[in-house]
């Protein structure tokens, strides 16, 4: 995803890949709806217990998400990156 916004006509792609990622979710949950068959998490009126495990699992994933998301380095200065890290910005195809 970040290659398609780095590139020169990414005003284009952008909304491009955001409605590709929209449409092929949805195509997934067209498909697997009817497959399960508007199944519930159980018969007894209950979560059943993996439904709880899986909620857990999730909110523990999202609050480390979160935890590294406001961690990250905010700046080019913090990162102690150089522009251009050191690198050509000429292609070696391209003319010289």
């Amino acid at each position: 995803m970040v290659l398609t916004l780095a590139t020169p006509r990414a005003r284009s792609n952008g909304p491009v890949l955001l409605l590709g990622r929209v449409l092929g979710l949805a195509l997934v949950g067209t498909i697997v709806l009817p497959v399960s068959g508007g199944a519930g998490p159980s018969e007894q009126g209950q979560p059943a217990d993996w439904v709880s495990a899986l909620d857990l699992a999730l909110g523990v994933l999202l609050r480390v998400a979160v935890k590294e998301w406001r961690g990250r380095p905010r700046g080019v200065e913090e990162t102690g990156c150089r522009s251009g890290s050191g690198r050509s910005t000429r292609s070696p195809l391209s003319r010289r």
